[in-house]
């Protein structure tokens, strides 16, 4: 499985590394790759977040999304006239959760809005992720034992399946 990971990372432009403010160790990390397609006339600059590990002790903190705010600027600065998009791979809930609690535009949507992105996302995931897109489910599906979420990072409880 390191060599998953291994072969993906050469494929991304580097990382973004989280560090304790107090120890100056580093306490997570997410792989990024900077890509650029064109699509009804405009061009688009896609800043995608791949593998993402925080030690739990640092969970809830807003270390990565400011670094990578500082990036999107960087890139806004550089690409000033491209459509500027986000992208990530949600294995579970708590990343969709950040997107949901963090943006007040983003796709998909539970409440069913910004489907003015979905041509946007389903050109970048076939021409990124092409064998690997189901475009019927709007997923990408890498097989059931490609690198899994642990259950026990993400746990679904009884209580927020009744909601």
């Amino acid at each position: 499985r390191f060599s998953i990971f291994v072969d993906d990372f050469q494929n991304k432009s580097g990382a973004i590394l989280i560090f304790d403010s107090e120890t100056n160790e580093i306490v997570g990390f997410s792989t990024v790759v900077v890509q650029h397609f064109y699509l009804n006339g405009k061009d688009y600059t896609v800043l995608f977040s791949g593998d993402t590990v925080i030690l739990k002790k640092f969970w809830g903190t807003r270390s990565l999304q400011s670094t990578m705010l500082k990036l999107m600027i960087k890139l806004r600065i550089k690409y000033p006239f491209n459509e500027l998009y986000w992208l990530l791979i949600s294995k579970g809930y708590k990343t969709y959760l950040l997107l949901a609690n963090n943006y007040y535009v983003y796709y998909p949507n539970i409440k069913d809005e910004n489907q003015h992105l979905s041509e946007v996302v389903e050109h970048y995931c076939e021409k990124f992720f092409g064998e690997y897109y189901d475009r019927e489910a709007g997923l990408l599906n890498f097989g059931d034992d490609y690198q899994p979420l642990k259950g026990e990072v993400a746990p679904i409880t009884a209580e927020m399946r009744e909601k």
